[in-house]
């Protein structure tokens, strides 16, 4: 690449940001002589992913390539910044530009964690993990974030959502009308021996609506990033072997894997795949319904930085299901913010404008799309367009959790410390097994009459106080319970000593169903088996076995 062509790469990263919306510019620009076609002269797919790096550190030297101009600090106070982002990064200081992206360098939460904490220490400033989770952050922009709050001046806060506005844009352009085919067919019943598109079939939900389908009876593709159809196999085997279901002879061939990113347009698929999902005449193997289970799950990252995955991409599957020949259904499995987000949509929204993150923003935004279609687009009763809201989820028989959600982080925090933050008496826990989660996504799906628009399964659950006493009985231990400020001093005190050792370091700033007491009881027992946690007084588990996590 001659400096000319670098100077051109290196400016239209900028040009795009001036009229386009964050999340629809890339983060790397990969120069070709030519465009690559297959026989077919379509594009190679395939081809242009190989291209791609695969991993945070290729891509990081990646974008140092194509930097124009190196800019070293102007001060001491960038120059201390540089070091601190050396470490955090594990890249030699003298290669880091003060105008480099934390993000493009290889930077992710955890590390944005530690910097986080890191900067806090050497600056003795209150920053927040947010305040520094912006797409565009510099050591010059984080610098500023730094002058201002040492000369007392309010801090920049990012740009407020308007999530009303964002539901009316993006239902503006959903291709869903009210008397198109979607109306037309409010009622279906899936095909024998029927198609079913999964995504985040890798995760821990996922991997169970994965078992559930395929004992079920129906082929399943999975929707994975992945550099190959090959390479996706072996994620979802992976996940499936933790999991402890996978059955080589039964499973792999009724599986098929389609390469894909949630991040990207239409999923980021190839015309052929993308034909099949929209149920296309002429086209074999086509989709006969959606388990859309997939997002990025990031506490710290923006909206911006989520909008792609979480929201864009449910529109892509709302709109090629409404379109579909085959009156295809889709399942939306919700997250984020608890509670009934839709009575009073509005109140909501200014709520999460005011005080959510990018992820509870997302997920409002995208559970709002969807519901809006199945209540207004489509008449009563249908079974067409609904969505599946958990609260926690927690190991259902096999007692298989997930180290990296933050029950679990806090379980094994509150073991260390011989304590646990007390809630009111009342304080109910949303918690319900995998497999109940699991069991009602897949339920929507069969179902050949009326469904509810929206299953709420935040009501499933128990006491906060009936959870730790399950986890004392279960432990043989006697964790007692403290305030939450007495325990974040203790938590704190452990954090400082052990830093990214530590469960919650990525968190930064910190009636009884019988079935639920039993999965607590399942899923403790396995953290005990795998080691994530030890019950010696201060001390943690190292994980001896593979686990599922993010």
């Amino acid at each position: 690449m001659d400096e000319a062509m670098r100077q051109r790469f290196a400016g239209l990263g900028d040009k795009l940001r001036s009229s386009l919306p964050p999340y629809m510019v890339p983060s790397l620009f990969i120069p070709l002589r030519a465009m690559l076609f297959n026989t077919s002269m379509k594009m190679d797919r395939q081809a242009l992913r190989l291209l791609c790096p695969e991993s945070a550190v290729e891509a990081s030297q990646f974008v140092l390539g194509q930097r124009v101009a190196f800019e070293a600090p102007a001060d001491e106070l960038e120059a201390g910044l540089r070091q601190l982002w050396a470490q955090v990064l594990r890249i030699a200081n003298k290669e880091i530009s003060v105008l480099d992206n934390f993000y493009d360098l290889g930077g992710d939460s955890i590390r944005i964690v530690t910097l986080n904490k890191l900067v806090r220490k050497a600056h003795n400033v209150t920053l927040t993990v947010r305040q520094m989770s912006s797409r565009t952050i510099t050591i010059r922009s984080l610098a500023e974030l730094i002058r201002a709050e040492c000369e007392g001046a309010p801090v920049r806060a990012a740009p407020a959502v308007d999530l009303m506005a964002e539901v009316a844009a993006v239902m503006g352009a959903l291709p869903v009308d009210s008397d198109g085919p979607l109306a037309a067919n409010p009622v279906t019943e899936l095909p024998d021996g029927a198609t079913i598109l999964l995504t985040g079939a890798t995760g821990y939900l996922g991997t169970e609506i994965l078992k559930q389908l395929l004992r079920s009876g129906r082929k399943v593709i999975a929707l994975v990033r992945a550099t190959s159809p090959a390479h996706g196999l072996e994620r979802i085997k992976r996940s499936a072997q933790i999991a402890g279901w996978w059955d080589e002879d039964a499973d792999a061939t009724r599986v098929e894997v389609w390469p894909g990113d949630l991040a990207h347009a239409r999923l980021g698929l190839d015309e052929t795949s993308w034909a099949r999902l929209c149920g296309n005449a002429g086209v074999s193997g086509a989709v006969d319904a959606v388990v859309h289970n997939g997002a990025v799950v990031n506490w710290n990252a923006d909206f911006s930085m989520l909008r792609a995955a979480n929201v864009q991409s449910t529109a892509d599957l709302l709109g090629a299901v409404a379109a579909s020949p085959r009156s295809a259904k889709l399942v939306y499995i919700s997250g984020g913010l608890t509670g009934d987000t839709q009575t009073d949509r509005a109140a909501t929204a200014a709520q999460m404008a005011a005080g959510g993150n990018g992820y509870a923003q997302t997920k409002f935004l995208a559970e709002s799309i969807v519901h809006e279609v199945a209540v207004s687009r489509l008449p009563e009763p249908h079974n067409r367009i609904s969505t599946v809201k958990p609260g926690m989820i927690i190991g259902g028989a096999g007692g298989v959790c997930n180290i990296d959600d933050y029950i679990w982080r806090v379980v094994a925090a509150s073991v260390s410390v011989r304590a646990f933050p007390e809630e009111p008496a009342d304080h109910w826990m949303p918690i319900a097994s995998v497999e109940t989660v699991a069991g009602a996504a897949v339920s929507q799906l069969a179902a050949s009459g009326a469904v509810k628009s929206f299953v709420d399964l935040q009501s499933v659950g128990l006491p906060a106080k009936a959870f730790w006493e399950i986890l004392n009985e279960e432990l043989g231990i006697a964790c007692r319970p403290v305030s939450w400020s007495s325990w974040m001093e203790l938590v704190s005190e452990q954090m400082i000593d052990l830093n990214e050792a530590h469960p919650l370091w990525p968190h930064g700033e910190i009636a009884v169903n019988d079935r639920e007491v039993a999965a607590v009881q399942w899923s403790l027992q396995y953290l005990l088996k795998i080691g994530f946690i030890t019950l010696v007084p201060g001390e943690f588990g190292t994980v001896s076995a593979d686990a599922m996590a993010r």
